[in-house]
């Protein structure tokens, strides 16, 4: 979203923008925005970062959203995540639950965001989508990625990375990924 506008306006500035890349986030995003609050952000946050199993979000965020409290849920979350991540990432219970609000302000900004106008070019690696968001890779791309055809003025280009959207630049992918940005902008002239 933010790359996209600010691309815009450069474009309407007189810059030239060659290469905007789409890190496997379709244009229209308001409605996922509107699902997640406090709570699913920082179970997402948390998946994320591999304090916890994906399965984790799902298994506990009805029971999380019966707490009284954010405290409450940090606790929770803290009991259960793993203590060797926290140490590797430095984080500590303050600090995750200042992720979470920064992130849930930023879902909050984008929740009624609605993209228009176009840009020169579009470039959107697809990854795994989140679980219950798109019946695979393919849907997710065929259904909510390809919408990015709708704001751009030349051909969108798609590119297959590896990983789900939160693990395509984790360790183990991020040696491919590498290489299909550097393609990608040398397809781009950049």
């Amino acid at each position: 979203m933010l790359a996209f506008e600010i691309s815009k306006t450069l474009e309407s500035e007189g810059e030239e923008v060659p290469f905007l890349g789409s890190f496997n986030l379709p244009p229209h995003i308001k409605s996922r925005m509107k699902q997640l609050d406090w709570i699913e952000t920082v179970l997402n946050l948390a998946y994320f970062l591999d304090l916890v199993p994906e399965s984790y979000a799902g298994e506990k965020s009805v029971e999380m959203h019966t707490m009284w409290d954010r405290s409450a849920v940090l606790d929770q979350l803290m009991r259960d995540a793993s203590t060797e991540r926290l140490q590797e990432l430095a984080l500590d219970r303050d600090q995750l639950a200042h992720w979470a609000s920064l992130g849930n302000k930023m879902q909050q900004a984008a929740a009624d965001y609605e993209p228009s106008g176009s840009v020169a070019a579009i470039d959107v690696f697809v990854a795994i989508p989140l679980a219950g968001i798109a019946k695979g890779k393919q849907d997710w791309r065929d259904r909510q990625l390809s919408a990015w055809r709708d704001f751009c003025r030349s051909e969108v280009k798609f590119y297959d990375v590896g990983g789900a959207h939160y693990t395509m630049l984790n360790p183990e992918n991020v040696q491919s990924f590498q290489k299909t940005l550097k393609n990608a902008l040398k397809v781009r002239g950049v």
